[in-house]
């Protein structure tokens, strides 16, 4: 596993199961996908990802939240912001 059975045990998780999208694969991404992160201050989250989705509007992104809400909230201003690229929410 990649993950350590302590830290299920303390989220109170019951029956955890691992599960390997590419466990027989040599690599865990499609070659063409490209994986990307950065880090910056809390305050400037909102802008850093805002210029980031602004110099890639030719490529599809995907971005992960931690919760519903914040989706919500990110999907509302930048569906406004981004008027001429479309925004989708799932």
């Amino acid at each position: 596993f990649t993950f350590s059975l302590k830290v299920l045990s303390r989220l109170n998780v019951k029956d955890p199961e691992y599960i390997s999208v590419h466990a027989e694969s040599t690599s865990s991404t499609p070659k063409r996908l490209s994986q990307n992160y950065t880090v910056c201050k809390l305050e400037d989250k909102m802008d850093c990802l805002y210029s980031f989705i602004r110099s890639h509007m030719q490529e599809k992104t995907l971005v992960f939240f931690s919760t519903c809400s914040m989706a919500r909230f990110v999907y509302s201003c930048f569906s406004k912001l981004l008027r001429k690229a479309p925004v989708a929410c799932a």
